[in-house]
Parts: structure tokens; C-alpha cells; sequence
């Protein structure tokens, strides 16, 4: 008790950074355990980098994949558009490979039959699912540690 009393700085020092670390990883768990996970599978796309053209969109509840060719001469690389579903309930992501069709005309659209795997299922175009959560695209901001932790917002419905 005594070394405590000389010390009480130090003592002070090391423990109050301790119990922050604490109480925000408490804080963390708390939020994670009040918002009920998604229910709605989400499939997102990822373009490739090039003068070529993919569109995904949504015709009677199905998934249309279109590629349009660029009239300038291709990269030289094989372009393939990456889809990705997200499976909540499995908390599992899942890739699929789209490749562009061969010896196209420049500018000239056709669609890509799209993966088995995500041909059966039915597609909802809305930015919000039915259960609350809402799909955004946020730019790269370098906002700090402090923004993420305390005001970043973006955990659920």
C-alpha cells in the first residue's frame, strides 16, 4: 500500500489508459450485441481496371450482367468483372468470376450469362433491405482513430 501511495502517478498513468482500452472494447461488444445481424444476402461488383465496360442491373427480379467493349484497343490482360456475395447468416463472403466474351465489337453491348450459383436467386435493387440496413459507398477518408471510434456510424440500421 505504501509503494502505492509514492507511486500514485505512475499507478495512475498506467491504469487509466487501461481502463479506456477496457471500457471501449465493453462499449464495442454492447453495440455488437444490440444491432441484429443482417438477414438479406447482398451481392456487390467489383469492375476491372480498364477502357472495357460491365453493368450489372436488375430485369424482373433477376440478375443481368451487360458488357460493352471500348472501341480503343484493350489492355492486352484478360478482364474479368469480380461479384461478390455476402452471406450474413454463414458471416461468409463469396467470389464469382465473370469473363468478357471474345473477339467483340467495340461499343457494341451483350450480356454475360451470369455464375450458376446466382442465377436462381432473386435480386432487390434498393440501397435499404426490408430488415434496415442500408448499402453506401463511403470515399477514403483519413479521418483518424478518434472519428472511427466515436463518430463513425455506419454499424447497422
Amino acid at each position: 500500500m505504501k509503494l502505492l501511495r509514492e507511486n500514485f502517478v505512475l499507478v495512475l498513468s498506467i491504469s487509466l489508459p487501461l481502463l479506456l482500452m477496457l471500457a471501449l472494447f465493453a462499449l464495442n461488444a454492447l453495440t455488437r450485441a444490440t444491432i441484429p445481424p443482417p438477414q438479406h444476402d447482398v451481392i456487390f461488383a467489383l469492375p476491372p481496371y480498364g477502357p472495357d465496360s460491365f453493368f450489372v442491373s436488375e430485369n424482373k427480379g433477376k440478375m443481368v450482367i451487360t458488357y460493352t467493349p471500348s472501341d480503343k484497343d484493350s489492355t492486352g490482360k484478360d478482364e474479368a468483372l469480380q461479384l461478390f456475395r455476402y452471406d450474413p447468416r454463414a458471416d461468409r463472403t463469396y467470389q464469382f468470376s465473370v469473363s468478357a466474351p471474345a473477339n467483340q465489337i467495340g461499343g457494341i453491348k451483350t450480356n454475360i450469362p451470369v455464375p450458376e450459383a446466382l442465377q436462381d436467386i432473386s435480386v432487390d435493387p434498393a440501397v435499404e433491405s426490408s430488415d434496415g440496413y442500408r448499402l453506401t459507398r463511403l470515399p477514403y477518408r483519413n479521418s483518424g482513430l478518434l472519428f472511427d471510434i466515436f463518430i463513425n456510424n455506419n454499424r447497422g440500421p
